[in-house]
């Protein structure tokens, strides 16, 4: 008879029922140096973006409300402007006028991917779950490990073999602020190397 401890996932409370619990894209800024960019908060103060490192995130308007909120971060100021659901062109690029966020400005966004070397094939050890008798364990307070009594349970964590395909890539999103028609600045993310990984092939039993 196999048996094995199941561990327990903890999720963070400060993520449930929130939106944004992802983390911002970093990056860079640049504005032209005979232009000035403002953006105007809710109440009509106004703070000017300058060339430097910056953030940018989108997130959910709230309840009802399609629109999404983007947080830009610029200088160690923190701005939100309201996206409407209607200016999205896909999950992340969106155009926008300037009279349908209220500032001085259009904004488009985009995110461009390109790979990076070719695709590779690996063997792996893939988290999978299964019948069988196992203990459900979790940490306590003071940080040690407790497990409960072992029981048969239908969500056993284990281990399986399986061949996947991996390959880098980089996602590039850039953010243009244009004026009359003409690009005055724009904010380009940091180009992080990533990998996208498939199954092919899942080999023998979980266990």
């Amino acid at each position: 008879m196999l048996i094995r401890a199941q561990k327990i996932l903890i999720f963070s409370l400060l993520c449930i029922g929130l939106v944004g619990c992802g983390n911002p894209i970093t990056g860079t800024l640049l504005v032209d140096e005979n232009e000035q960019i403002e953006v105007s908060d809710d109440g009509g103060d106004k703070n000017t973006l300058n060339s430097g490192p910056s953030s940018i995130q989108l997130e959910n308007a709230g309840w009802g409300d399609s629109s999404k909120i983007l947080m830009l971060e610029n200088n160690g100021q923190k701005m939100k402007i309201k996206i409407p659901e209607s200016a999205f062109l896909s999950a992340n690029d969106f155009s926008v006028t300037a009279n349908e966020i209220q500032q001085d400005f259009d904004l488009a966004a985009t995110t461009k991917r390109s790979w990076v070397g070719p695709s590779r094939i690996e063997k792996i050890n893939e988290s999978c779950t299964y019948s069988g008798y196992c203990a459900s364990c979790g940490i306590t307070m003071d940080g040690n490990i407790e497990c409960g009594t072992i029981s048969f349970k239908t969500n056993c964590s284990g281990l399986q073999n399986a061949i996947v395909a991996k390959r880098d890539y980089r996602d590039v999103t850039s953010v243009a602020f244009i004026k009359n028609g003409v690009q005055v600045g724009e904010f380009t993310s940091d180009a992080k190397i990533k990998t996208m990984s498939e199954v092919i092939e899942r080999i023998g039993l979980c266990q």
